[in-house]
């Protein structure tokens, strides 16, 4: 159980880091400056579809 929750926590974090990525890139960086909120809603709402799955 441990070692599955490390492994999802390992996942999450790398499929994170690879979306900021492309939505940076793609964006050219506006997404961060002018809507943070709405990509911090979205993992908000990700992570608590996650957790009461």
């Amino acid at each position: 159980m441990v070692i599955l929750v490390m492994l999802l926590s390992q996942i999450f974090v790398f499929i994170l880091l690879v979306s900021l990525f492309i939505f940076w890139y793609f964006s050219d960086g506006d997404l961060f400056f002018y809507h943070p909120e709405r990509l911090f809603g979205k993992v908000v709402e990700w992570v608590s579809s996650i957790i009461h799955a």
